[in-house]
């Protein structure tokens, strides 16, 4: 919303507080309401010592009356003269248009609660309506607004020039624009220009800019599940709060450079399977991002691990120790034999995404020596290097598919649960079928 239509919001609020004003001023002239005097007894403690207890302490009595207006009269003065004026329903409309139709129903409670507290006032001066309209503007600002969002997004690219990949979301290719864009967003110049990046552009409808960045998240870490890549915002440009503006006065707020070490291409074959996806995967992952009290759970470990070994810039041996991890905090708690029990648990859970039992096991394995040598300030075995790149490739692989079967399972189970039912289905038939048919019926895999 632009200055000029705040402006017009504000306009139409001071008409519905004079129109209340004159109301209840002319319902009192003509004694259609009348107020009570009521009659308040008040403690006042005179002096006090420090001793525990209050001991010492000495209290006046003391008698106040107070002339209000019953209950009963101030809902009655409501549905008869305020509900029914014009002013409020121009006001319901112009609000309407302004902010949008989302959250309609609380941004209308504000607008009554606003004329009830004018109508219920002894005296609505000006200094008390100004006082209650910019409160109101403030908390009518709160509820969802539109977010024109941009997002330099790396790691995904579309397969054509232009995708949409849901209703509000559309996936580009970079254009020179985009480039002038970020420029003019940076005066004095960046260091680093996003390389082989799309534009993701969004509109979204979130309270703040804070729920907005948080629905970014949501969006760019469905798409590392959705398949390997690297998938990060590079950069992001949102307008300030509450308004349109140009795209070159919009704020460009720019990530920290990550690796980008895996990418893929989405095409149009592939929405279907997206949108499935997101729908149920989206509203199962760990964020906000910024709520530092947010309980820490397996799976939000296991998010930031995974996180770390697709986007880590840092050496091969980090990347699979971050795998690792990831594997750890889904798939273990206290037991010994870590290596073996980790393999075996990751070999009984992928073979139901398509993976062959043993190569999962000694590739675990195997990720597992790097990780403890890593962790113990030792490089990898000779023998394990040239191999490396591929392994942690693999690795992200089983973090991803791994990951996104724990996060639809542990919406209904918790993770002893999970772990119990994968132990039992490697010695037990039946149990491997009752794995199969759960992740056949609750899990939504891609590949």
């Amino acid at each position: 919303m632009d200055g000029a239509a705040e402006y017009n919001v504000r306009a139409v609020l001071l008409d519905l507080a004079s129109a209340v004003r004159n109301r209840v001023a002319l319902s009192l002239k003509n004694g259609e309401i009348q107020k009570k005097s009521i009659s308040y007894t008040t403690y006042v403690c005179t002096g006090l010592t420090w001793e525990p207890h209050r001991k010492g302490a000495t209290f006046g009595q003391s008698t106040v009356v107070r002339t209000e207006w019953p209950q009963k009269e101030v809902r009655r003065l409501w549905d008869g003269t305020i509900a029914p004026l014009r002013e409020l329903a121009t006001a319901k409309d112009v609000i309407g248009q302004a902010y949008g139709q989302d959250d309609w129903r609380l941004r209308t409670t504000y607008l009554e609660h606003y004329a009830w507290k004018l109508m219920a006032s002894d005296d609505a001066t000006d200094m008390l309506i100004s006082k209650e309209t910019d409160a109101l503007l403030r908390n009518l600002k709160d509820c969802r607004t539109d977010f024109a969002v941009t997002v330099w997004l790396c790691g995904v690219q579309p397969a054509d020039e232009a995708l949409a990949i849901r209703a509000g979301a559309t996936l580009r290719q970079l254009t020179a624009d985009d480039l002038t864009e970020l420029l003019q967003g940076y005066p004095f110049g960046l260091d680093t220009v996003p390389h082989e990046a799309s534009i993701l552009e969004l509109a979204l409808r979130a309270r703040n800019h804070m729920d907005a960045r948080d629905q970014v998240d949501r969006i760019v870490h469905t798409l590392l599940l959705f398949r390997l890549c690297s998938a990060h915002c590079e950069g992001l440009a949102l307008p300030p709060f509450g308004f349109s503006l140009p795209s070159q006065q919009r704020s460009i707020l720019r990530e920290a450079p990550r690796a980008c070490h895996y990418r893929c291409t989405i095409g149009t074959a592939d929405i279907t399977a997206l949108d499935r996806f997101t729908t149920k995967i989206g509203p199962l992952l760990p964020f906000p991002r910024h709520d530092q009290a947010r309980k820490v759970s397996p799976i939000s470990v296991a998010c930031e691990w995974f996180t770390k070994s697709v986007l880590s810039s840092g050496n091969v041996e980090a990347r699979i120790m971050a795998a690792t991890a990831c594997l750890e905090a889904l798939l273990m708690d206290k037991e010994a034999e870590l290596s073996h029990r980790l393999s075996e648990r990751a070999a009984a859970l992928l073979r139901h995404a398509g993976h062959n039992p043993r190569e999962v096991y000694d590739n675990v394995r195997s990720a597992y020596d790097i990780r403890s040598r890593y962790v113990h300030g030792s490089a990898m075995d000779r023998k394990q290097a040239p191999s490396a790149t591929s392994l942690a490739r693999n690795l992200a692989e089983y973090c991803r598919l791994a990951l996104s079967i724990f996060i639809q399972l542990s919406a209904t189970r918790p993770k002893k649960e999970i772990v119990r039912i994968l132990d039992d289905s490697i010695f037990e038939a039946k149990a491997l079928d009752d794995l199969r048919s759960i992740i056949g019926n609750e899990v939504v895999l891609t590949q």
